[in-house]
Parts: C-alpha cells; sequence; structure tokens
C-alpha cells in the first residue's frame, strides 16, 4: 500500500468515526450505561484501526516489510468492523432489552485483546523474516562480488582461449551456493587473491597462465564442496 493509499484508508476512518460519534449524540435515545461501553469500544476499534494502518506500513521502507504489513492491516480493517457491529448491535438492542454493561465489556475487551495480541504476534513474524532477509544479503555479498569480477574479465578479454576458460568460471559462479558461512570464508579469501591477482596480470597485458584458471576453478569447486558437506551436518 503506497502513501496515498494508507492515507485514504486513515481518512475513512476518520469519517466513520465523525458519522458514528455524531449519530451517537444526534439521535434521541437513552444513553444508558451499556450504550455508553459500545461507544466507548466502538471509538477505540476506529482509533485503533487507524494507529494498525500506520503500523501496518509505516515500519519498513522494503516490499518484503510492505507485503508482511497487509495480514498485520487486515487483521486491523476485521477488528474494527467487528466491533463495530458489535458496538451498534448493542446500542441499537439497549433500547428494548436490558442488558448489563459488563456484558459490553466483556466482549470489547476479549476482542480488543485479542487483536493486541494478534498484531504483536504478526508484527514479530515480520521482525523476524526481516532480520533473516538481511543476514542473507549480508551473506551473500561476497560471492555476488567474485561472480561480477569474473564477469568483467570475461567482458575485457580477448584471447579466445582464456576467454573460454574464464566463461567456465563464470558459469561455475553461476551455480555455486551463494550464500557464505565461517567455514567458507577462508577459501573465499583465497578466491578473492587469486581473481585479484589475475585481474592484474590482465591490466598489465601479460599472459594469464591458463593454469591459474584451473587452480581457481578448482578452488570454487572445493568451496561449493563446503557448502554441501554443510547442509548434510
Amino acid at each position: 500500500m503506497n502513501g496515498k493509499s494508507k492515507n485514504v484508508v486513515v481518512i475513512t476512518y476518520a469519517v466513520i468515526t465523525v458519522i458514528f460519534v455524531v449519530a451517537f449524540f444526534v439521535v434521541p435515545f437513552e444513553r444508558n450505561a451499556t450504550a455508553w461501553s459500545a461507544f466507548a469500544f466502538g471509538c477505540v476499534s476506529l482509533i485503533a484501526g487507524a494507529i494498525i494502518t500506520f503500523l501496518s506500513f509505516d515500519k519498513g521502507d522494503s516490499l518484503k516489510s510492505k507485503i508482511y504489513g497487509f495480514p498485520i492491516f487486515r487483521l486491523g480493517y476485521y477488528y474494527t468492523i467487528v466491533q463495530m457491529i458489535l458496538s451498534i448491535g448493542f446500542i441499537i438492542s439497549a433500547w428494548f432489552v436490558d442488558i448489563p454493561s459488563w456484558v459490553v465489556i466483556i466482549f470489547g475487551l476479549a476482542l480488543l485483546g485479542v487483536t493486541v495480541i494478534g498484531v504483536a504476534q504478526l508484527d514479530n513474524v515480520r521482525d523476524i523474516v526481516e532480520r533473516q532477509d538481511t543476514k542473507v544479503k549480508a551473506n551473500t555479498e561476497m560471492m555476488e562480488s567474485l561472480r561480477r569480477d569474473v564477469d568483467s574479465l570475461v567482458r575485457k578479454c580477448t584471447d579466445e582461449k582464456v576467454k573460454k576458460e574464464l566463461e567456465k568460471l563464470a558459469e561455475e559462479f553461476k551455480y555455486s551456493d551463494p550464500v557464505s558461512s565461517n567455514e567458507t570464508h577462508e577459501i573465499e579469501s583465497e578466491i578473492k587473491a587469486k581473481i585479484d591477482n589475475i585481474r592484474s596480470i590482465f591490466d598489465s597485458n601479460k599472459e594469464i597462465d591458463e593454469k591459474e584458471l584451473g587452480v581457481l576453478n578448482q578452488m570454487i569447486k572445493d568451496r561449493n564442496d563446503i557448502c554441501k558437506n554443510l547442509k548434510y551436518q
């Protein structure tokens, strides 16, 4: 939900609140404790719905945060609808039936409590997903950087024989596990040093030893073997 849509939702909540308040005080009926309790919880649900809307979409800027914000928004939306139906129902019923105010209070508190717990749980899930996403992104930066370095060498290389070997390296990187770990840190550092060395040779217009490329290819395979072994532990 973009900023404009969010503002429309909040304005809608505000308009409904005004209509609800005006109707409660304008319509002539006896405003007993039951009616006042129902009115209070109705107002709380409208205010809570607006607050939950902001909480749903203002916490993070990432697309994933927005997507996980929708269940939170829906929960607040459904809470407001259910509570408003109950409030209006209790207010109207209070004209004809003697309903104890504690019944309204129990229903209102129970519904509010479930909503608060639900919002807290959903927001916690979103936080966990965002932290995991940030962690994965950080753990893939090394391999992404190495892959880009090799792709750059492929584009610059004019020696067809060497270029074929570099393309094999690029293909090996393409299908490598992108996630780094403590166990792969050492060999990835060695791979980076090897790529930097090859780039230096390349930039100085010296001939690149194909054996060096073969060693680098084997290092990548060794790194991928470490990743595979970690998955089976």
